[in-house]
This record gives structure tokens, sequence and C-alpha cells, in this order.
């Protein structure tokens, strides 16, 4: 998505935040140890009581002056002028924007709306998200009657795809590589739901996805639910019973225009390290002790597939069914041959 042109106030950042609670924390602190009286104790030099022998333990002696040392060089550090504080803290809030900005998964940060488009209009000037959830059952026969002749299935291409967002692939379909491959779908003979409907498929195929009614899909559905759904909801549309604590909100799965956005690289990136300043924690070498699962490599690889079936559908959706009863309208009062 095109950012937009008006300027609007931006929050503050986590890390400003956290720098002016610890600014008032030390300030305060300062205050109380500013005003507090040791009678008996001397911080220049040692307490009587330890040096005329009251104290027989000669380590309870040592204990004694390391702590009295350690007080001096405490109330010494408050007491120091409050330029040097801030100078600590803007040092300290400069590491913290460098952590924001990157990370093992090589996030900006997840307080920004990251997500923005990068298909090129010039190439797919009538590049759209799709209006409805893409079907494989559709995807299925647009890509059989448009694609099948030049494209196969097989997961040859998996680590291919897995590099690949699927906006830029539909980019590529869109309007061809500029040889004249593919230019045929941005030029009329599909329209952009056909498009997505047959990518999609595509992507599943290549990739791999938990078809409806089977043991291992009802599986990863548990494991979802027992583990993300309290964030995540059950359905993928972040409405969890956590969601409403949480800043940022938890990811919905279902927004196209977020995923879409993302590689499966990424995503897997995301659910292995966690994604910094947010509720996302790194799931890498969990155990899940009620389903006796490990989230290892290949657990993580398959939760990757299980998120990405929130956006599409196995099935015939309302707009699938209304454009196939719109054509055979059509053929029946002649208008369609």
């Amino acid at each position: 998505m095109n950012k937009s042109s008006t300027t609007s106030p931006q929050p503050l950042k986590r890390s400003t935040i956290v720098l002016m609670l610890c600014f008032e924390f030390f300030i305060r602190l300062r205050r109380i140890l500013g005003g507090l009286s040791f009678p008996n104790l001397d911080l220049k030099k040692p307490s009587p009581r330890i040096i005329d022998g009251s104290v027989n333990c000669a380590v309870s002696k040592l204990a004694s002056l390391v702590f009295e040392k350690f007080l001096q060089k405490f109330i010494g550090l408050i007491r120091m002028n409050k330029i040097i504080l801030v100078i600590v803290l803007v040092i300290f809030g400069g590491s913290l924007n460098q952590a924001h900005a990157k990370s093992k998964t090589g996030l900006a940060s997840s307080l920004i709306h990251e997500w923005e488009s990068e298909v090129n209009r010039e190439i797919c000037p009538s590049f759209r998200y799709p209006s409805h959830p893409p079907s494989l059952v559709t995807g299925e026969k647009v890509f059989k009657q448009n694609c099948a002749s030049c494209h196969n299935l097989s997961s040859s291409q998996k680590d291919a795809f897995r590099k690949e967002t699927p906006e830029k692939q539909f980019e590529f379909v869109c309007g061809g590589n500029g040889k004249g491959v593919h230019a045929f779908a941005g030029k009329g003979k599909l329209d952009i739901d056909g498009m997505w409907d047959s990518l999609i498929y595509f992507r599943a195929n290549v990739l791999g996805y938990y078809k409806e009614n089977t043991q291992e899909l009802s599986d990863l559905d548990a494991t979802f639910g027992g583990n993300c759904a309290v964030c995540h909801g059950t359905r993928g549309q972040g409405d969890g019973n956590l969601h409403k604590a949480l800043l940022p909100p938890p990811a919905n799965f279902t927004m196209t225009e977020r995923l879409y956005t993302r590689t499966d690289e990424k995503l897997f990136n995301e659910l292995k390290y966690g994604i910094p300043w947010t509720a996302m924690p790194a799931w890498y070498n969990r155990y899940d002790f009620d389903k006796k699962i490990k989230f290892d490599e290949e657990m993580i690889w398959k939760l990757v597939r299980y998120v990405r079936q929130f956006s599409h559908a196995q099935s015939k959706d309302r707009m699938d069914i209304g454009r196939e009863k719109l054509e055979a309208y059509k053929k029946s009062i002649g208008e369609v041959k």
C-alpha cells in the first residue's frame, strides 16, 4: 500500500518511554537517598564499631567493610550531576534504538507498518490484494486451463518459493518479466481474483498444505489452539483472549495485505526467534508438555504452512459460487456460448 501523503502524530517509541521511566526512577531514588541520615556511619572512614573489635567474626568485619565501601560509592554515584546521568541514558537509548532497528529476524520494527506493498505498479498497474480468500478449488481450475502447460507442481521449487513473497510472485504473473512471459495475465485474460486463485493454488501445492478433515490438520489445530490462539485467536484473526492487552496487537493471519508481504523464510524466523518489542516470543526449542511436542525447526515449518492457510480457502466461497451462477445464467440466455 502506498504511504499516506498526510502526516499524523507518531506515538512515542517504546525505547523513549523506557528512558523516561529510568530517568524518573533515578531522580526519585536520588532524592530519597539524599534525605537519609546515617548517624552511626561515617562514609569517609570505617565504622569505629568494626575497629574496636566489637564484631568478633573476621568474615563479618570484611563483609561490613565491603558493604560500607559499596554504600559510599553508590551514594556518591546517585549524587552525581544530572548531566552525566542524562549522557548515560542517551547512550543507553542509542543501544535500545539499535536493537529496536535490527534483530535476527531482519525486522525494522513491529511498531511500524512494515507490510507496505513492494509491488512495482509500472509492471502491474492493476495490482490489488484479493477481494476474498483465494480458493484452491477455483485456483486448480484456472491453473489447469492457463498455467499447467508450462508449470508443474513439483516440490523441488520449495526453497525458491520460500524466498519469494506472494505479492512479488503476483507481480510476475500479472506483468510478466519484460519478455512476454505471463504478460497475457495482466491484459484481461485473467481477472485479479483469478490470478490470485491460481497463484495461491500453485504455492500451496509446491510448499505443501494440510487438507481438511485429516489427522495432521487436526493435530496442528490442537497445537495452535494450545499455544498460539490465546493471542492470535482460533481463526487466526488476532482476536485471542489477550489481544486487547497487547501493543502492538497480535498478527491477523487473514489480513492478506500483511501476510502476502512476507516470505515463508521471514515467517519462519519470526516464529523461531520471536519479534522484538512485541509480545511474540521465540518458540524455538520450547516444549509443550501437554501434547509432548518440541518446537524444533520441523515443527516451526509446519506452523508456517498452517498460518498460511488462514488466508485461503479449500472450498468455493460465495464469490466463486456467485460467479458460476452468473456464467450459467449468461449461457442460458445465449449471451455466452
